[in-house]
């Protein structure tokens, strides 16, 4: 095989790179290997090509690069290439590569080096490459014996037979490019197929459309016929998926489970403390409630659905946080954080408070709290910040001062200094390395972003892919 040492680089580049070229005058298309071109730092448009070897076509996606030339190991003479199309790997393998060794026998051949380097072969020159063919001297030998051309490129030794044990193993080598095809312009064609479907079948428009599942227009239909609104709360039933469900008594495994919370409170007046100051929290704020004793008993033996489903969270717990007497029969009266249902509920609650005071606020307020929100996180990119002004500070938050109630003191000097201070993130600038020089051509590029905010801070994460 024709396969030599050459340096490869952009046009006008002083950066070259040292790679393997395998001439092969069966081909009129020029190719390179994905790997070469990343280390090149090539950009270039994605294609589908059609090429027929032997008789038998077949298709690929691939690049094509432009503005690369190619030169002898010494890098003196350079020659330009043509429009080349990336490929994962070569047809030719190190084996094929002729060596001083493979020619030693030759006299005729005395003097031509073959310098051998580290490197993949990187590029296959077909023959729409005619400076990199052209011979500048030749040497040859009796019939049957392999011969050398000087080329721009260097020494090419041609017809080198080597024995091999491999029976029934050929290499064959032409390729023809006989189609090419933008991958744009085929989704563009795409495009116009499905709107030539859409016009003839109207009905199977919606099929384009992403559309809630079955188990979503359930919730949404339960949640639209039950959520009320008492004493400045919406109030949403637990979403079951059946409306006659039947729970097992698990009184004794709740029990239980309390017993062994108590040991470990025992153990650690730390986590006492905190676990009583929770749960006094939680029934101040009448997010609990004791269970009446006349609800108590049941003779069934089993939890069916009562006119209140707060009896399905009921829990056990010490009035006062003593833990010396019997514990109590508690039960939660709001959507735990926590439980699978609870962010759709809170959800279908904010949505709807955004619907029933619609005429109350600005438009641009509740397109944002219905497009906007997933649970009490925000994601909405504004034009600037006079539209961007509902934000509250750390300290508001840990003070627990309620949305309605108008500060002053000396939280209104803190938040007027906060927010006299974001002009400054203007100038805050952190420098990035998105795309080394080797990193190759951007196919797709996306921006993910996430952020959450506690008592103590705000987080915020961006990958770019």
């Amino acid at each position: 095989m024709a396969i030599i040492p050459v340096m490869l680089r952009r046009k006008g580049s002083s950066h070259a790179i040292r790679t393997y070229a395998f001439l092969d005058p069966g081909s009129s298309v020029s190719f390179i290997t994905d790997s070469m071109k990343q280390k090149l730092g090539s950009d270039g448009k994605i294609l589908k090509i059609t090429l027929e070897t032997m008789g038998h076509p077949h298709s690929m996606i691939t690049y094509s690069i432009n503005h690369l030339e190619v030169s002898d190991p010494t890098g003196e003479n350079f020659v330009q290439l043509p429009k080349l199309y990336t490929k994962d790997r070569m047809p030719v393998t190190h084996q094929h590569i002729p060596s001083e060794t493979n020619i030693s026998g030759w006299p005729h051949l005395r003097g031509v080096s073959l310098p051998q380097i580290d490197s993949e072969i990187g590029i296959l020159i077909g023959n729409n490459v005619p400076d990199a063919y052209s011979p500048l001297h030749v040497k040859t030998g009796p019939q049957g014996s392999p011969h050398a051309t000087f080329t721009r490129l260097g020494w090419v030794v041609w017809n080198v037979v080597r024995h091999t044990d491999v029976q029934n193993c050929f290499t064959v080598n032409r390729a023809d490019i006989t189609a090419i095809q933008e991958i744009e312009e085929l989704k563009k064609l795409g495009q116009l197929v499905q709107q030539s479907i859409n016009y003839d079948f109207p009905e199977r428009v919606i099929d384009d459309k992403r559309q809630p599942s079955h188990n979503d227009i359930r919730f949404m239909e339960k949640v639209k016929e039950s959520i009320t609104l008492n004493t400045g709360h919406y109030t949403i039933p637990l979403p079951f998926k059946s409306d006659s469900v039947c729970l097992p008594d698990n009184h004794y495994q709740a029990y239980q489970r309390l017993m062994n919370l108590k040991q470990k409170m025992k153990r650690n007046d730390g986590f006492l403390s905190d676990y009583k100051d929770f749960m006094n929290n939680i029934l101040e704020k009448n997010y609990a409630e004791k269970v009446p004793d006349d609800e108590l008993k049941r003779d069934d033996g089993k939890v069916r659905v009562p006119c209140d489903d707060r009896d399905f969270l009921r829990f056990y717990w010490w009035p006062d946080g003593d833990l010396q007497p019997e514990p109590a029969v508690y039960r939660i009266c709001v959507h735990l954080f926590g439980a699978v249902s609870s962010p759709s509920c809170s959800t279908a609650a904010l949505r709807q408070t955004a619907e029933d005071n619609r005429e109350m606020f600005n438009p641009l307020i509740t397109d944002v709290i219905l497009r906007s929100f997933y649970v009490d996180d925000l994601l909405k990119s504004v034009e600037n910040e006079d539209i961007a002004k509902s934000i509250v500070t750390d300290k508001l938050c840990r003070d627990n001062v309620e949305w309605d109630k108008e500060i002053s003191g000396d939280d209104m000097v803190i938040w007027r200094e906060w927010l006299n201070g974001l002009s400054h993130l203007n100038n805050t600038k952190l420098p990035r390395c998105f795309k080394t020089e080797e990193f190759g051509s951007l196919v797709t590029c996306q921006l993910h972003m996430f952020s959450d905010a506690s008592d103590h801070g705000y987080g915020v994460v961006a990958y770019l892919r």
